[in-house]
């Protein structure tokens, strides 16, 4: 959003953004079919306000969609730096390449934009969503055989990534990847509102591709990382009503962050961020997924314990989910501890309560939530600067004295 200081100096305010983009997401798995069609849903509902106004994205692909806290829900379309306008009478203005040059990504790119990417509609952008859609729900992008002069799927491998796909969704999709672009949806808001209708489905009938948990089975003798969550109070739904909402709620939450839940025969349900990833992004992701199912089971307490682990090794996923097991021991209800490895990975993201030399409490993101002010361990109402404003312009008439000493206490920090 464009501003002038008071002194008529332009600057840009901006959002800022803290998260993950889908590739980094996409790097640790697929996501599955329904959350990729309600990604895709909320995408195509930027798409639509952007070729609303005549403007072609032109480089749809993972790395350019944005998601806040690593939340699909949130997910945000970025980088417009190759956009244009498709209105002849605008060309000129947006022109960023010279007529017959192909620019945007190859892998996602529609067959008419690498021809000429000056020559394209919404429906290029629509082509590649839909790459990046099979990409979301299979774990694999499609590849184009670009011809001369024909662009054809390979039809073996297109039809070994749809075999994991719905048949609600494949429909779709089939129709967003067709080479000839006369061929493919042309609206993308209703395109969006038949994605979300597609999600609906899925997520009733449990019509649904299993995300890739390419990252969660330890192998051979190799060390690796793992942050394992253990919930207590956590059943199994039944029927209707709110049980079963928040089991769907679950679900999708696992499918997002790209994990699953294993309910042992003690009542705990176990979950395991596994790989060769960065230890306190590991420990992060699952610190963030931890804070999502408090909210959702707030009557639930989870302990959390991050390790190296080997297989056959010293020290085994179970291992390590027995240590955060054992952390819910005196751990009230809707409260997440922490062991010690795992509140020095994130001590720096996140704020952490100090309860013992081997466990702390997780209790919130910084940058999520405002630090709060304390006094001897407990939060502090605080008023906010225009409350003290508000009161010193008040004092000003009835007491010259309180506003001097306003304005001489306020000057060091300029009010």
């Amino acid at each position: 959003m464009w501003h002038t200081t008071p002194q008529g100096e332009p600057y840009l305010a901006m959002e800022w953004l803290d998260g993950e983009t889908l590739a980094d997401r996409l790097a640790r798995g697929a996501i599955g079919s329904s959350a990729a069609a309600r990604l895709g849903s909320r995408v195509l509902q930027a798409l639509a306000a952007a070729h609303a106004r005549g403007i072609v994205h032109r480089d749809i692909k993972p790395s350019n969609l944005f998601l806040p806290a690593a939340d699909l829900a949130q997910v945000k379309l970025l980088d417009f730096g190759i956009a244009r306008r498709t209105q002849q009478d605008w060309q000129e203005a947006w022109q960023v390449t010279r007529p017959g040059n192909a620019i945007g990504t190859p892998l996602y790119m529609a067959p008419e934009q690498a021809r000429d990417g000056d020559a394209v509609d919404g429906r290029a952008d629509i082509f590649s969503l839909g790459c990046v859609l099979v990409e979301c729900a299979t774990g694999k992008p499609p590849r184009l055989n670009a011809g001369s002069r024909t662009d054809t799927w390979d039809d073996e491998e297109l039809a070994e990534l749809y075999s994991a796909v719905p048949q609600p969704l494949r429909a779709v999709l089939e129709h967003m990847l067709a080479p000839e672009p006369s061929q493919r949806p042309d609206n993308a808001e209703t395109l969006s509102a038949e994605l979300a209708m597609v999600a609906e489905t899925l997520a009733a009938t449990g019509l649904d591709s299993q995300p890739s948990q390419r990252n969660r089975t330890l192998s051979g003798n190799e060390q690796r990382v793992a942050a394992v969550l253990v919930i207590s109070g956590i059943s199994q739904a039944h029927g209707d009503g709110p049980g079963r909402a928040r089991e769907t709620a679950l679900r999708e939450l696992l499918a997002a962050y790209g994990v699953s839940a294993e309910r042992m025969a003690d009542g705990l349900t176990t979950i395991a961020f596994a790989g060769l990833g960065i230890p306190a992004d590991q420990a992060a992701q699952a610190a963030r997924l931890a804070l999502r199912l408090k909210g959702i089971f707030p009557e639930s307490s989870l302990g959390m314990s991050t390790s190296r682990t080997e297989s056959g090794g010293r020290l085994s996923l179970q291992e390590v989910a027995g240590k955060a097991a054992r952390l819910l021991d005196g751990a009230p209800a809707g409260k997440i501890h922490v062991d010690g490895p795992t509140a020095r990975l994130i001590e720096a993201r996140f704020e952490i309560q100090p309860l013992s030399h081997e466990a702390s409490r997780l209790l919130f993101e910084k940058g999520i939530r405002e630090v709060p002010r304390t006094l001897m361990g407990k939060e502090l109402p605080c008023s906010p600067a225009s409350t003290w404003n508000r009161m010193a312009s008040a004092t000003a008439s009835c007491s010259p004295t309180i506003s001097n000493m306003h304005k001489r206490t306020s000057a060091p920090s300029n009010g």
